[in-house]
């Protein structure tokens, strides 16, 4: 199952949506329960066929085994959830997923063993010298404070890394992140773009 962020809908009927993910020019879904967006807070009765209107939402999609004519298969939408919500509706609960890990790290454990090598130690405690868990994917894959990914712009990744570090925090959006940029180099006697 997929996830996919929502920033645009357009009614393209009375009963169905287009769906769009941030700064795509043609829909990424197509919703053909409009009942369904009164899961993310959105009343399908006042949005009028051809209105598009933005939103901020997940939708969970996966891939039909029906195809279209080019072979390739439908997206079917599973289900839609707001921002706020757990990666998927279904799994709050994380003990089995936790339970099952650690099973996997006993088993590379002793597999590590059994070649002659050490097992490494586990960080348990969050020692600040080394950040929070899972500060290395946040590295590695930043994102701002509205879920959407940093994009390849060396530039751009720069201005984020160096507004988390004065600020201490992830910009909101890009459009924030930009705006805080512009605002800087105005304060520093420079020309803004």
């Amino acid at each position: 199952m997929e996830r996919l962020l929502i920033t645009r809908v357009k009614r393209t009927s009375a009963t169905t949506a287009d769906l769009f993910a941030p700064r795509h020019k043609y829909p990424d879904l197509r919703l053909f329960d409009l009942g369904e967006l009164a899961a993310v807070g959105i009343d399908p009765a006042g949005l009028a066929i051809g209105e598009e209107a933005p939103t901020r939402f997940y939708a969970l999609w996966q891939h039909s085994a029906k195809l279209n004519s080019r072979g390739t298969p439908y997206k079917d939408i599973v289900a839609l959830e707001p921002l706020g919500s757990p990666a998927t509706v279904a799994s709050t609960d994380n003990s089995a997923i936790l339970a099952e890990l650690r099973a996997i790290r006993v088993l590379l454990a002793a597999w590590v063993e059994a070649q002659g090598l050490e097992v490494p130690p586990v960080d348990v405690d969050g020692d600040p010298d080394e950040g929070p868990p899972g500060d290395e994917l946040e590295q590695a894959f930043p994102r701002y404070g509205d879920a959407a990914a940093v994009g390849d712009n060396d530039a751009e990744l720069a201005a984020f890394r160096e507004h988390v570090d004065q600020v201490g925090q992830a910009p909101a959006s890009l459009a924030a992140l930009r705006a805080w940029e512009l605002a800087r180099r105005k304060g520093a006697g420079g020309k803004g773009r």
